[in-house]
């Protein structure tokens, strides 16, 4: 058979079955898929959403249970579609569970706490319990900038601004003295733009407060960004506020 170990071909060939309205066939393409290519994380999410599809949830566990194996190989993302499996078809208890023994694993990354907790959130309509696994997750990943800026997007959808600024606080101060010139230049150009949008609306609400007591004229504040963006807010704020930053950082590029 052409193109047999082209996984793209066998999901072209089961989505026509299914398109169809041959199912079955369907089912049995992707059967033979798997047998051909037996690592495809692709194929098999592929089947799982084809099976739940048709309401075979016994069937769609076993795929996801497939990819699991015994969880130490697992990726991030077969931990968190398995999640929110379970939570379709058994429940957010379900869930939970799962996720609690998904943590353990020595390959759980952020990713998995990031997903869970916005499942929380968005689904759950659960605030705290987002808020307590994002907790939960600064114990791990703290050094993870991605993490923090998830964690400070969930903040800021809670409009919670003097959060944020506790957040970056945290985690500079976790940061060897070496390493803590703002989370150093290992930090992506576009991670410090996105910590500069939420630092610098803090900025603006603390300075907005402060119009109220002329007594307070400095601003103590770190920033994870480059000179010239500090120069911009230090700008702004003598201009249009008429107070001083004091702006602790040092340029990373």
């Amino acid at each position: 058979m052409y193109l047999y170990h082209y996984p793209d071909i066998w999901y072209e060939y089961a989505t026509w079955h299914a398109k169809t309205g041959s199912v079955d066939s369907a089912v049995k393409v992707f059967q033979r898929a798997l047998k051909a290519l037996p690592d495809s994380e692709m194929l098999r999410y592929a089947y799982a959403e084809l099976e739940e599809s048709r309401g075979a949830i016994q069937a769609t566990k076993k795929v996801y249970e497939s990819l699991l194996g015994d969880g130490s190989n697992a990726s991030a993302l077969s931990h968190i579609q398995f999640i929110r499996f379970l939570r379709r078809s058994e429940g957010v208890e379900a869930a939970r569970k799962y996720f609690v023994d998904a943590r353990k694993s020595p390959n759980c990354t952020y990713h998995v706490y990031v997903a869970y907790a916005m499942m929380a959130f968005c689904l759950d309509k659960d605030a705290k319990m987002a808020h307590n696994v994002f907790e939960a997750g600064l114990k791990r990943f703290m050094h993870e900038p991605g993490y923090i800026l998830e964690y400070a997007d969930f903040l800021y959808r809670l409009n919670d601004d003097r959060n944020i600024r506790a957040l970056f606080e945290r985690a500079l101060s976790s940061l060897p003295p070496e390493e803590s010139v703002e989370f150093g230049s290992s930090m992506p150009r576009w991670l410090h733009a996105g910590v500069a949008l939420y630092l610098y609306s803090y900025l603006l609400t603390s300075l907005n407060e402060m119009l109220t007591d002329r007594s307070k004229k400095h601003v103590s504040i770190a920033l994870c960004l480059g000179l010239s963006d500090a120069f911009y807010l230090h700008a702004i704020a003598t201009t249009f506020f008429m107070v001083k930053p004091v702006v602790c950082l040092q340029s990373s590029f």
